[in-house]
């Protein structure tokens, strides 16, 4: 019997023991959280490592780093010396046992930054991301996203569609002008509506000027 009551007893010690600790853990969990919150969805897509958006489908070089650092990546296995200019200053890369040079920056603030490679003195392109005007040459570009701005990201958003109406004479061309009308995204009544009001309007400037309209129909 007394045995019995000792395991008992030694048995509701462990328990709350365990229970002690368990909130002993949340309430550290609880403080952490208010000195590091938790990093919101759009701020740690911005944060993880990913291709730089300018370069070419399925290039993976420049890579935006999740620290901003950014990565570079250069195939010339025949060159002496390779380096990569970053808003014109320049930065040795190493070469690699089959013949990619790469460099890794310091972190870079967020926005657009120009940079383009230097092989043997000699400056050149980034075959694999678009070329720019800047610096008085041709030059690459990358960009580093700024947590919580997404106003350039395409979006799903409701599109419309762009209209042709072949409406006004033009003299000078001695023919017809185009016009090209943008419509939003709109239910079909109000659809026609606005259609039927921009025919309104090209009948009456060719009108104005001795032509005839013939509305669509």
């Amino acid at each position: 019997m007394k045995r019995a009551w000792s395991i008992a007893l030694f048995a509701a010690i462990a328990v709350l023991g365990s229970f002690a600790q368990t909130r002993k853990d949340s309430k550290a969990a609880a403080k952490q959280e208010m000195v590091d919150p938790p990093v919101a969805a759009a701020d740690a897509a911005a944060l993880s490592a990913h291709a730089s958006p300018y370069n070419f489908p399925g290039v993976q070089y420049p890579r935006i780093e999740a620290d901003n650092r950014v990565t570079f990546h250069f195939t010339a296995p025949n060159a002496q010396k390779v380096q990569v200019s970053i808003v014109n200053v320049p930065f040795d890369m190493v070469k690699g046992y089959d013949g990619v040079w790469t460099y890794t920056s310091e972190p870079q603030p967020p926005g657009y930054h120009n940079y383009w490679m230097i092989v043997d003195g000699a400056v050149v392109l980034d075959p694999g991301t678009q070329a720019f005007i800047g610096y008085g040459h041709m030059c690459n570009g990358f960009e580093v996203p700024e947590p919580g701005l997404d106003w350039y990201d395409i979006k799903d958003v409701p599109h419309g569609h762009v209209t042709v109406e072949t409406t006004l004479p033009n003299r000078s061309m001695h023919g017809v002008t185009s016009t090209y009308i943008p419509l939003p995204a709109m239910t079909p009544t109000s659809r026609s509506d606005t259609q039927c009001s921009t025919c309104s309007m090209a009948a009456a400037r060719m009108s104005g000027s001795g032509s005839r309209w013939a509305g669509p129909t």
